[in-house]
C-alpha cells in the first residue's frame, strides 16, 4: 500500500484514506503534566474486520467546490461549516461484513517531541492490538547489509529472464554486484482477465460466375 506526505495549515488539507496525522498547535497547547503539548498524533487503526482512515470533512467534494464553499459560503449561510474537522471512515471491505463491536478505531495521543510522540504512539497501540511489533522491537535482517536491485525500476511488468541475467552482469560489470535480488513485475491481480473478443465470422464469399464459352 503506497502512501505519500501531505502538509496543510488546516483539517481541510487532510488528504482521503489517511494513515497518520501529526498535529502542531500554534499556539495556546494543551499540556499533558508539567509539559505543553504542542504536538498530537491521530492514528486510524485495523482491528479485526475493521480498517479506519481519516480525511478532512466534505472530503467527497471536488477541491475547487471546497475552496469556494469556504469563502462564499460563510458570507451567504452564517451557520455554514465545511472541512472545518476531521471524518473518520470505517469499513470492513465486504457488505456482508458488519464491523464488529468494541473494535479499536483509532488511537490518539498528545507530546510535545513529536519523534517520542511517534515511537511512542506505534509501541502503545502494537500492545493494545498485538498484530505487529514496533520496528524497534524487530531485529534488522541481514539483507539490510547487503547491495540489493529490483527489476521494477528497469523493466516494470515486462520482466524476461534474459533481461534480469543482463541487468546483473551489467552491475557486475560496474562493480556493485547484486547481492540480492526482487523480481517485481507489479501488483498482483486478483480480478480475472476480461474474455477475449469474439472473432468475427468471415464473409461469406460469393460464388465464382461460370466461364464463359
Amino acid at each position: 500500500y503506497w502512501m505519500a506526505p501531505a502538509v496543510g495549515d488546516s483539517a481541510a488539507d487532510v488528504p482521503l484514506d489517511s494513515q497518520m496525522v501529526l498535529l502542531e498547535f500554534a499556539a495556546a497547547a494543551p499540556r499533558v503534566g508539567a509539559e505543553a503539548a504542542c504536538y498530537a498524533l491521530m492514528l486510524p487503526l485495523v482491528d479485526r474486520e475493521a480498517r479506519s482512515s481519516l480525511s478532512a470533512a466534505g472530503m467527497s467534494l471536488p477541491r475547487f467546490v471546497r475552496r469556494l464553499s469556504r469563502r462564499l459560503l460563510p458570507r451567504l449561510l452564517p451557520r455554514f461549516r465545511l472541512a472545518r474537522g476531521l471524518s473518520l471512515h470505517v469499513e470492513s471491505g465486504d457488505e456482508a461484513v458488519r464491523v464488529p463491536a468494541g473494535a479499536c478505531l483509532l488511537y490518539v495521543a498528545a507530546g510535545a517531541d513529536p519523534y517520542e510522540l511517534l515511537a511512542r504512539g506505534v509501541a502503545e497501540v502494537a500492545a493494545r492490538l498485538g498484530t505487529f511489533a514496533p520496528r524497534a522491537a524487530k531485529p534488522v535482517p541481514p539483507s539490510a547489509d547487503v547491495f540489493g536491485w529490483c527489476t521494477w525500476d528497469g523493466f516494470y511488468s515486462r520482466v524476461a529472464p534474459e533481461d534480469v541475467l543482463a541487468g546483473a552482469a551489467s552491475l557486475n560489470e560496474a562493480g556493485v554486484p547484486p547481492r540480492l535480488i526482487v523480481l517485481d513485475d507489479g501488483w498482483q491481480t486478483v480480478t480475472p482477465p476480461p474474455p477475449p473478443a469474439a472473432a468475427e465470422p468471415a464473409p461469406e464469399r460469393a460464388p465464382a460466375p461460370a466461364p464463359v464459352r
